[in-house]
């Protein structure tokens, strides 16, 4: 096997993260010597100095002149919106099958330059420790946190240390809040940079815990009505969830959910603040999971 394009025409910087997961298992399991990702311009900083990744292109420049062509543009939508709330396979896992292989299991990763990751150090040398990197919202608005202001607060005053905000727009009425370091529209690269300088990442299901497992930082998802495990599954970071929720028995629901999703409305803080707390206890102590 000597060439391979793998191309995704479909929005999604998570998506896009877990991509890299299925571009290294099929270049393992083909024997590719020629691997090339098709995707957005937007998304292509995502792939820029993967070892994996010989060409960067987009679909309407893609040459598919190749031996195979993954195209993994719609079967995880197939997959999913066919078999909720029964989803047991994650991403990369589907889209390896659609091309005919199997997941190898390989984590999908971001790779910073030797240059990145002295911007990281730089950045994170002045701020008192933890670091914790926050992400704010999810476009899908079904998945966000809806105290997430709450948390915020509640986060710096439990642990101290940092809280950096990571979001693509200002957050309507936040004011000037000193304690709270905002990252707001970040080039994505600049953002990798700042995220992998974290030392845990709290989202709710999103792309930031994507990007920050794929840096090797450890998450807090707030999984909701979808399921956190299954997310993180191929990841080689450690990581928290809520407890599973009573209030509707539904969980997880996917994309037949609650509306609103009552399983995020009846979470307290509180309670996410705990899982925090126990997270930063093994990544400062290097207890793993």
């Amino acid at each position: 096997m000597s060439s391979l394009l793998v191309e995704r025409t479909t929005r999604g910087l998570g998506d896009a993260v877990m991509l890299s997961s299925t571009v290294s298992s099929l270049r393992n399991t083909l024997g590719a010597e020629d691997v090339r990702v098709s995707v957005s311009e937007g998304l292509q900083p995502v792939f820029h100095h993967n070892p994996d990744v010989d060409v960067l292109t987009t679909p309407a420049l893609a040459d598919r002149e190749v031996d195979v062509v993954a195209d993994c543009s719609t079967a995880c939508a197939v997959y999913e919106t066919d078999n909720q709330p029964l989803i047991d396979k994650n991403r990369p896992q589907v889209w390896c099958e659609a091309a005919g292989q199997v997941w190898d299991r390989s984590p999908p990763r971001l790779y910073l330059s030797a240059h990145e990751e002295a911007e990281a150090e730089r950045f994170a040398h002045p701020l008192p420790r933890p670091i914790i990197g926050v992400g704010y919202a999810s476009v899908d608005e079904w998945r966000n946190y809806p105290y997430m202001r709450i948390l915020i607060a509640k986060i710096g005053a439990k642990l101290g240390g940092t809280t950096v905000l990571f979001h693509d727009k200002h957050p309507k009425l936040w004011g000037k809040k000193t304690d709270v370091r905002l990252c707001v529209a970040e080039p994505l690269r600049s953002y990798f940079t700042k995220a992998a300088a974290c030392d845990l990442m709290v989202s709710p299901d999103t792309g930031h815990i994507h990007v920050a497992a794929a840096l090797g930082v450890p998450v807090y998802i707030i999984d909701g009505p979808t399921d956190g495990a299954l997310r993180m599954e191929g990841y080689e970071v450690d990581f928290e969830r809520p407890p599973r929720y009573e209030h509707c028995g539904r969980q997880p629901s996917w994309y037949q959910h609650c509306d609103p999703c009552w399983c995020l409305h009846s979470l307290r803080p509180e309670v996410i603040i705990h899982g925090v707390e126990r997270l930063w206890r093994r990544t400062r102590y290097g207890l793993g999971t």
